[in-house]
């Protein structure tokens, strides 16, 4: 696809106010991934060879998205990826597709207007505001094995691959177990506060905010499972009531008023204030 400008409802939600987000501190993620490492590790240990080996990936239709895309959400700071532009595709699971075909894109950005901008590993998520809750996220693969390095083939890459994990799981847990443990009982409270903190006045149901069940959002939302407040949970946006100008209020009707440029109501405002180029000749 040929790379365009960013449209003008990308820019505005760019220069819109962002949605809070919340991320686990940045020790107990190191923590949690040296255990889970350090298990996988184990589980290939005693796992006959050909069942370590990767179940083929399955082929994802243009007719219906894939469980792991999600609404209401889009990757920001940095938006795109660099040396990429916005393209414009037939669907979320096109955008993902031309993901696939990048080097270094991890994740994407749906757009209602068929906008596709690709995400590298720097980026983050964020909430997007109600009117831009059809926006579709998603990751390069929905199975986060596909998008791993790949392994020399036979024996000898199984062996490398346990040999790697292992080495690498005993590094991190000799290097960092103790102050990790520190680090989990203060997180924990941290991590608890801060979902309380986004929780709606309705609980976290999409169900109970009919701002979310109008854009079809299901599931979890205020927070979501990645602990992120959907713009939904705050209702539906408010309605701007029309400004009506009294006849004779015009500041076309005032010569002062028009040399200088000023349009709709002046003699007085909307809001009743009587400006000077009323009187002035």
């Amino acid at each position: 696809m040929a790379a365009h400008m960013i449209p003008s409802e990308e820019e505005e939600l760019l220069n819109e106010s962002r949605g809070r987000s919340f991320a686990f501190p940045t020790r107990v993620a190191m923590v949690v991934g040296s255990f889970a490492l350090a298990g996988s590790a184990l589980a290939l240990r005693f796992t006959p060879s050909r069942g370590a080996r990767a179940a083929p990936r399955s082929f994802l239709g243009l007719e219906e998205e894939p469980a792991c895309f999600q609404k209401g959400m889009y990757w920001a700071d940095p938006y795109k990826m660099g040396g990429t532009e916005r393209s414009v595709e037939l669907g979320a699971v096109s955008c993902q597709g031309r993901c696939q075909s990048v080097p270094g894109c991890r994740h994407f950005s749906f757009w209602p207007d068929g906008g596709c901008m690709l995400t590298s590993e720097d980026s983050s998520l964020e909430a997007a505001p109600f009117k831009y809750s059809d926006v579709i996220t998603g990751p390069k693969f929905c199975d986060k094995a596909d998008d791993a390095p790949d392994a020399p083939a036979g024996p000898a890459g199984e062996a490398q691959s346990v040999w790697g994990a292992g080495t690498e799981a005993a590094n991190a847990v000799q290097s960092g177990i103790q102050q990790a443990a520190d680090a989990v009982s203060g997180a924990a409270d941290a991590a608890s506060q801060a979902i309380e903190d986004l929780t709606g006045v309705n609980g976290t149901a999409c169900e109970a905010y009919p701002a979310c069940v109008a854009v079809g959002i299901t599931g979890e939302c205020c927070p979501n499972v990645d602990t992120i407040r959907l713009g939904c949970c705050d209702g539906f946006p408010k309605v701007v009531e029309a400004v009506t100008i009294a006849a004779g209020t015009e500041c076309s009707k005032f010569p002062t008023c028009t040399a200088l440029n000023m349009t709709g109501g002046c003699c007085p405002t909307p809001d009743g204030v009587m400006l000077g180029c009323c009187t002035q000749i």
